[in-house]
């Protein structure tokens, strides 16, 4: 599941969560919550992002955490013919 929203400008954030189970027993393991700060171009071609990541026990305490950053750039449209 998941949420975005526009800050203001070229800036946006999302958030998306996923549930952990284990996949014989069905058993609820936990959560993982993604949280990205996006910030596009004037030109709207390039993007960079900066995420946190975090995976919650079924109590939704932090077990693990960890960041990162990363840089796109828009895939150029083709025509098909």
């Amino acid at each position: 599941q998941g949420v975005w929203r526009h800050l203001g400008g070229r800036h946006f954030g999302k958030v998306l969560v996923a549930i952990r189970y284990d996949p014989n027993t069905g058993q609820l393991k936990g959560f993982v919550k993604a949280r990205t700060d996006l910030r596009i171009n004037r030109a709207g071609n390039h993007m960079t992002a900066t995420d946190k990541l975090e995976v919650l026990d079924p109590d939704g305490n932090v077990v693990f955490a960890t960041a990162a950053t990363g840089t796109f750039t828009r895939v150029k449209f083709e025509p098909f013919n």
